[in-house]
Formats: C-alpha cells, sequence, structure tokens
C-alpha cells in the first residue's frame, strides 16, 4: 500500500486564519461579501485539489468526489448569499 503525503502544517495555519479573515469580513463589510469570499475560496480549493499534487492540498475523498462537492456547495452559497442582507423579523 502506497504511503499517502500529508499536507504541510503551513497549509492548516494558513486555513485557520483564512478563516477568521473571513469571519472578520463578514462584521467589516457584510455577511453577504463573507459568504461571497467563502463560496469564492472553495472554487479555488476544488481547483486546488484537482490540478495540484496529492498531498499538497488536504484530501476527504477521491479527487472527483471533493472536487464535484467544492462545486456544488459554492455555488449553493453563493446563490444563497443574495438572503444574508434579509432583515430579521419581530
Amino acid at each position: 500500500m502506497k504511503p499517502e503525503r500529508v499536507p504541510h502544517t503551513g497549509v492548516y495555519i494558513f486555513l485557520g486564519l483564512w478563516t477568521g479573515c473571513v469571519a472578520v469580513s463578514g462584521y467589516v463589510w457584510s455577511a453577504e461579501v463573507a459568504c461571497r469570499i467563502v463560496s469564492a475560496s472553495m472554487v479555488a480549493f476544488g481547483c486546488g485539489r484537482a490540478v495540484l499534487p496529492g498531498g499538497v492540498v488536504p484530501r476527504v475523498r477521491s479527487r472527483l468526489f471533493d472536487v464535484a462537492t467544492y462545486a456544488l456547495l459554492a455555488g449553493a452559497l453563493w446563490y444563497l448569499a443574495n438572503w444574508a442582507h434579509t432583515p430579521t423579523v419581530a
């Protein structure tokens, strides 16, 4: 059985910092902008998973499954971001 390469620790640190930056952008700009940033990040992450060799991007399942999941979730999140500014009903 061929050993799997594990991403460098710096990748996980970067992902943690990026998640924090997206959360801060929700407070600084708006929830819609934060949702669109997460959606674009998922597209970029999916493209990286499709193109880069194994062990560079964290994997969950097969390459095809990961890329398809990122693309579908990014599209759904981009669509739902329109309702991020919906006012609360009291």
